[in-house]
């Protein structure tokens, strides 16, 4: 079970919501978000937004209920310290990709519970060359994810649709030394599958 992840504190990185003030899928997913970090008493200050198309009003909310709002768009490259809930629905899966890299040890990937797309399912939508060299850390990392779905809404079916808890057994991962961890440059994927196609 994903909560197991919870007995430490977390920190919490909402990343690609959409404008709350603008999107009612948008609205229902921080209010999803915020009803999870109440129950598991994660303070405001722990939680962190970036969204390049927040408006000025859904910063300004964002900030008036206690949270941060990072300045800064790193497109998905932001280092965890400690236990990170990634909360990004529906992002795109470049942003994936990118955070991934950016904690990409046996240690860090641990600390990640992710509640987004199904991961996975890029597997099966995506060619295998395709995959392995334009998304290296995705490739390698699902079939140690262990996932758990999130029920739709009825009310907004879109809202949560095709999002879940993903989080890594660490009984399962491979250890620092094992070749999984040994990524080509970043830049280098795109050349190859240009050469490909």
């Amino acid at each position: 079970m994903a909560l197991r992840w919870f007995t430490h504190e977390v920190q919490v990185l909402c990343l690609g919501l959409g404008s709350p003030m603008e999107s009612k899928s948008a609205a229902a997913q921080l209010v999803f978000l915020t009803s999870i970090c109440h129950a598991l008493n994660i303070a405001p200050n722990r939680i962190e937004f970036f969204d390049p198309h927040f408006t000025q009003e859904d910063i300004q909310g964002l900030l008036v209920m206690g949270f941060n709002v990072l300045a800064e768009n790193k497109h998905g490259k932001y280092t965890v310290k400690g236990r990170t809930m990634l909360f990004m629905p529906h992002c795109g899966v470049e942003l994936y990709e990118n955070i991934l890299r950016q904690n990409w040890t046996a240690n860090d990937v641990q600390r990640l519970l992710l509640v987004g797309n199904v991961l996975q399912e890029y597997e099966t939508m995506t060619p295998r060359w395709k995959l392995e060299h334009r998304m290296p850390c995705l490739s390698r990392i699902c079939k140690y994810l262990s996932c758990d779905l999130i029920p739709p809404m009825e009310t907004l079916p879109l809202a949560f649709n095709n999002l879940a808890l993903q989080y890594i057994n660490p009984n399962s991962i491979p250890s620092h030394e094992d070749a999984l961890w040994n990524l080509p440059p970043p830049g280098a994927e795109e050349m190859h599958s240009a050469e490909v196609t």
